[in-house]
């Protein structure tokens, strides 16, 4: 018998798989604005270091959440789009992070996945919130690579404490929420 956790997170991502269009700043398909935003005036999306818990080789999945059936749930969804705003089809985005503990795995592919997107740039996984690590608020690690070899790594910060970590973190490093209920769902674009 399926887990009511197993259930929600079947019906999530395949909800959030939305066109890839650059719009303003202030207007959106989905009511949610652009993160960071697309356009001559933002750049791309800022490089962080990868840390020292990154393994190569991690599977190709959207559901990570059942590796940490103690955490709470959320759905981390968006787009991969080029410095002129097209959405980057054919791009891998590696995701890792610690458990609601902090904890990483540090030998198998625990909280780690990867996914490749698809023809609208679009990208989504189901994982749980982790904890804060090494005096940084909650954050996933991220890959992405453009199908011509563009590298950027980076973190992407949750908006826990709606000023994303105290004013710690770049503000263009944080998710947007789009629900914070049962099911918790951010948005994060990358500009490669």
């Amino acid at each position: 018998m399926k887990s009511r956790r197993t259930f929600l997170v079947g019906g999530l991502c395949a909800a959030s798989a939305l066109p890839a269009v650059a719009l303003p700043f202030s207007a959106s398909a989905d009511h949610l604005v652009r993160s960071p935003f697309c356009g001559k005036d933002y750049g791309t999306t800022p490089w962080q270091p990868a840390g020292e818990y990154f393994l190569e080789g991690a599977p190709e999945r959207v559901n990570l959440a059942d590796d940490d059936p103690g955490g709470v749930t959320v759905e981390l969804f968006g787009s991969v789009f080029d410095s002129h705003c097209h959405p980057v089809i054919g791009a891998r985005i590696d995701i890792w992070q610690s458990d609601h503990f902090g904890q990483y795995d540090e030998e198998g592919f625990k909280l780690r996945g990867h996914q490749v997107t698809g023809p609208s740039g679009t990208y989504c996984f189901v994982t749980v919130i982790p904890a804060p690590h090494d005096d940084d608020p909650p954050h996933f690690h991220t890959r992405v690579i453009g199908p011509a070899g563009k590298r950027l790594t980076t973190n992407v910060y949750l908006p826990s404490d709606g000023k994303g970590g105290g004013g710690k973190v770049d503000p263009s490093l944080i998710a947007i929420s789009d629900a914070w209920g049962e099911i918790r769902r951010v948005r994060f674009d990358f500009v490669l």
